[in-house]
């Protein structure tokens, strides 16, 4: 019952973690849309290729906003021994049993 808890409280610290980064990123992408919208920045012509490649960065970190937060918690709680077996080592495993909770 003990290890459920704390299972259950590392899967929701987990997923509060990859909502508040999304939420921060999509609040900095907001919030330069709305500089380069009010400044008039123009990222046509010559910026294209350079706005594509942060386009795609945005995507890849996006995708990884998970994988990102699983490696925070287990660097926050490296000398926690119960808490860093709960979580685990392999990746994949706590991403299958993170998601069946939610």
């Amino acid at each position: 019952m003990i290890e459920s808890s704390l299972t259950h409280e590392l899967y929701s610290e987990f997923h509060q973690i990859n909502r508040n980064l999304t939420y921060t990123t999509i609040g900095l992408v907001a919030l330069v849309a709305i500089i380069i919208w009010l400044f008039g920045i123009d990222v046509g012509g010559k910026r294209t290729s350079m706005m594509g490649a942060i386009f795609i960065m945005l995507a890849v970190f996006t995708y990884k906003i998970p994988y990102i937060s699983y490696r925070y918690m287990l660097k926050k709680y490296k000398n926690d021994s119960e808490k860093r077996s709960a979580i685990g080592y392999d990746w994949k495993h706590f991403r299958d049993l993170a998601m069946q909770r939610r």
